[in-house]
């Protein structure tokens, strides 16, 4: 069980990851802009 729900924790903190770093880089961009 705790093997799972470190498997679901990390699953949880890449998909946050990927949302921050393509709302930073959408920053970026408008800035550019």
């Amino acid at each position: 069980m705790k093997v799972s729900n470190y498997g679901i924790q990390l699953k949880n903190f890449g998909r946050d990851l990927n949302i921050s770093v393509k709302i930073k880089f959408e920053n970026i961009l408008r800035k550019m802009i």
